[in-house]
């Protein structure tokens, strides 16, 4: 009792995640044992089911305290040294060479139980996007959304100069795995080695933690550098004024969970609550096993890419500073005339918004408008929709949960792609 008096106190006093992942695995573990406690007085006749019940119970319990151990490393402050928000020299050096993925913190918050921030949310949010279970209707979704990017980018209306890298923002990135499929997949030419420039935010202190350890697991702090070398790793000296940085092909299945083990009901069987997923099952960024040309750190450069970064920043900050937003199920989590209107703020003129998501308003949203109403104030808000407002053409799950008797969360979203106009 005195370890759950010291996570409530930190979480009161610090909103700490891991503080907060720890309260909420003991209280999973108090709500099994409550699951599992027979009030039947029939239960005694039934020895075999009971020990079957027992043994399911045990099994269940040991998969809470795997996701325990896990949650607490990957929310725990990063091992890496923050690097700063303004590009310095020697940090912009290392960014160049090694690729390294700018989580910035300052501002975020750490969400609370049933939130974006929540254990079970991080969980589910690993499934959709970083493991074998995400339904193949979220690639037609990202396909679509890239190809639609990458033809605004091109076109005559696109306020990114000849040559240029775009900037594109995208708000509410969850754990990146969108942030990470357009700069991997966008078809833009640029002059220089950045093809563009992709920033996700997000607020939740828990989802940039999880996010620094998905894109940044190759980090190190021993003085050596892993490169590759006729396919194996080789450390090599990194100068002791400069962050070393590990560099390895095999970043994918770094983690072991249980995302479905509070899913009490609808299990047809054992393995619906307790089957384990590894994730990420793709690289989060360029496979590292093609980089070439030497470098003065004794890393190795990438062939032109994208600049990756995530902060907790908020698209109200922007004035005018971007090419291209993307939001994916975000617009219902707001007020939608206020998002409208910082969208309209944060694009140059013929900036493209391309949007994904359900109708579900909730959170911050006062009012439910229908897909009519928000062509209006698309319209009064600075944008020309390029086609009505389109209702998404197949259902969408949010994840797959084997041999379980429901399908979870299915949607059907509105899909627009809009230009601010000039002004």
């Amino acid at each position: 009792m005195r370890a759950v008096r010291d996570w409530i106190r930190a979480s009161f006093k610090k909103a700490d995640p891991v503080a907060l992942s720890q309260l909420e695995s003991s209280r999973a573990v108090q709500n099994v044992k409550l699951e599992f406690s027979s009030k039947s007085d029939e239960a005694k006749n039934y020895p075999r089911y009971q020990s079957s019940m027992k043994s399911y119970q045990m099994e269940i319990l040991d998969c809470i305290e795997r996701n325990r151990n896990i949650l607490v490393d990957i929310l725990s402050p990063p091992k890496q040294i923050e690097l700063g928000l303004y590009k310095m020299d020697a940090e912009q050096q290392i960014f160049d060479e090694a690729g390294i993925t700018r989580v910035h913190y300052y501002g975020s918050k750490a969400e609370q139980e049933y939130h974006y921030g929540s254990n079970s949310s991080i969980l589910h949010h690993l499934v959709k996007d970083w493991s074998t279970l995400r339904p193949q209707q979220w690639s037609r979704v990202h396909e679509r959304i890239i190809a639609d990017l990458t033809r605004c980018l091109r076109d005559s209306k696109s306020p990114v100069p000849h040559g240029d890298p775009p900037s594109i923002l995208v708000p509410g990135c969850g754990l990146g795995r969108l942030v990470r499929d357009i700069s991997e997949d966008l078809d833009v030419k640029t002059d220089g080695r950045i093809k563009a420039f992709v920033h996700g935010t997000e607020s939740s202190m828990q989802c940039l933690r999880v996010i620094d350890t998905l894109f940044n697991t190759n980090w190190t702090n021993d003085g050596k550098s892993l490169v590759e070398s006729d396919g194996e790793s080789v450390e090599v000296d990194v100068p002791s004024n400069r962050k070393s940085v590990r560099i390895g092909r095999d970043t994918k299945n770094i983690l072991t969970v249980h995302p479905f083990v509070e899913h009490r009901k609808n299990n047809f069987s054992r393995k619906a609550r307790t089957k384990s997923i590894t994730v990420p099952d793709i690289q989060p960024l360029a496979d590292f096993s093609s980089l070439n040309n030497s470098s003065s750190l004794g890393i190795h450069n990438r062939d032109p890419t994208s600049e990756v970064s995530f902060s907790a920043m908020q698209i109200s900050e922007l004035d005018e500073e971007t090419d291209a937003v993307v939001t994916c199920f975000y617009l219902d989590c707001m007020d939608p005339v206020s998002t409208i209107s910082q969208v309209s703020n944060a694009l140059r003129g013929g900036g493209a918004w391309i949007n994904i998501g359900p109708l579900a308003f909730h959170g911050e949203a006062s009012h439910s408008p229908t897909a009519s109403e928000l062509e209006i104030a698309l319209d009064e808000g600075g944008f020309d929709l390029e086609s009505s407002i389109e209702l998404w053409d197949e259902d969408l799950p949010y994840y797959n949960r084997p041999e379980a008797t429901i399908v979870d969360q299915v949607w059907r979203p509105i899909y627009f792609v809009a230009r601010r106009r000039n002004p």
